[in-house]
């Protein structure tokens, strides 16, 4: 299912030497959005189901100096793989595991000087649950989960949101999605959220 997310970001965020305070919202950071893609599929049994979650964004921008210009280029990455299974015992929750992949990269250039690149990349485990429940041409979902420990130190995540079904497959979801990373490496410091509405297609097969 192909689906937007209008996240806006506040947090610190830097090489450790330089860290700096960013809270932007979804409509300034729309303005340097050169491209992106945003798509999630589930395989849902009777007991298992398996998920992915794949978003990439491409941002720029050029800032004039006085003598040259400064090019700025931002690459995000987040990928999400999750494995959940339905105890006999619970009809609507399902406790889920998975791993989060996360890469931010920015490059800086300044005409006739040079360019400097940060940015890093890391993946760690979570756990969780998942709610849903079907009334009708509408579905409620709440899904939660936490993780970190192998490179960032902790995240925290969660979706509240619904569908409502246009017909048999096809339906429309709005949800509000938010994650709170803490990722620290010799590189590169994120501390901060992502959180904003996600508008969706679902399409079920």
């Amino acid at each position: 299912a192909p689906y937007v997310w209008t996240a806006g970001i506040d947090g610190d965020l830097g090489p450790p030497q330089f860290v700096t305070n960013a809270d932007v919202s979804f409509s300034d950071y729309a303005k340097f959005v050169d491209a992106g893609f945003a798509f999630a599929a589930e395989a849902r049994g009777d007991k298992w189901s398996i998920a992915g979650d794949f978003l990439w964004v491409k941002l720029s921008d050029d800032v004039d100096l006085p003598e040259n210009t400064l090019n700025f280029e931002n690459e995000q990455y987040l990928i999400e793989l999750a494995l959940s299974y339905r105890p006999d015992a619970w009809e609507s929750v399902r406790p889920l595991v998975g791993m989060r992949y996360t890469k931010m990269d920015t490059k800086f250039e300044v005409d006739g000087v040079g360019e400097t690149d940060i940015g890093d990349t890391w993946i760690d485990p979570f756990i969780g649950v998942e709610w849903r429940s079907r009334r009708g041409a509408f579905e409620w979902a709440v899904e939660t989960d936490i993780g970190g420990g192998v490179d960032a130190d902790f995240t925290w995540a969660y979706l509240i949101g619904g569908s409502y079904f246009l017909s048999d497959g096809v339906a429309i979801s709005a949800s509000y999605r938010f994650i709170d990373i803490d990722f620290d490496s010799d590189e590169f410091v994120f501390d901060g959220t992502m959180e904003g509405l996600l508008l969706g297609v679902l399409m079920e097969f």
